[in-house]
């Protein structure tokens, strides 16, 4: 039976906390090989650049800025990688991110099915069917969408669909700000007349 699991990152990212059932290959492999073995013996198995992997499942993440939550993430399957030159967290499984507003309602949401977020970079990549709506009932689609959390900035180079109450425009490379309010298609390359009543939710 699985948990559910709370994390609370701060906008600076720390260190988790409570990573209960998580799975620590570090600690594992020390274990297993420090009761016979000493140090040396141990370098023979365990490579300075091999990476330790946390893995955490059903996971819950919350990103907050100055205390107030920006930003929720919810997994099947995290994989984080404990690189301290190139820390990353990777959803193998897909995620769903869900970005607040000020008054903590949701104003953008995105699914994908394979996410990796450079911890160092602070920008997550989604990948595989991915799709973006607001709360202005427009949706995207796309096969990769990169998101800043520096400058809160959602981007990709790759081919968009975005659908609104209206049409559907289609192109080349996407920019919009996290909440998905001012888009904006680098590339146009065409739109069509869409029927509201036949639109997927």
């Amino acid at each position: 039976m699985l948990i559910k699991q709370f994390f609370f990152l701060q906008g600076t990212f720390p260190l988790w906390r409570g990573l209960g059932g998580g799975l620590f290959l570090s600690l594992f492999l020390f274990t297993i090989f420090s009761c016979e073995n000493d140090l040396a013996e141990v370098s023979k198995f365990i490579d300075d650049d091999e990476v330790a992997i946390e893995v955490g499942e059903t996971v819950k993440m919350l990103y907050s800025d100055s205390g107030r939550v920006e930003m929720m993430i919810e997994a099947p399957l995290l994989h984080r990688h404990l690189d301290k030159r190139t820390p990353k967290r990777e959803f193998p499984n897909g995620l769903e991110v869900f970005f607040l507003d000020h008054e903590q309602k949701v104003q953008s949401w995105l699914i994908g099915k394979y996410a990796i977020e450079d911890e160092n970079k602070r920008i997550i990549t989604i990948q595989d069917s991915v799709v973006l709506f607001n709360h202005n009932a427009e949706k995207l689609e796309t096969d990769e969408l990169i998101w800043d959390q520096g400058t809160n900035m959602i981007s990709t180079k790759r081919f968009v669909r975005i659908t609104t109450k209206d049409e559907q425009i289609m192109g080349y490379g996407f920019e919009a700000d996290r909440e998905f309010k001012y888009w904006k298609i680098i590339a146009p390359q065409g739109s069509v007349k869409v029927n509201p009543d036949k639109l997927d939710n």
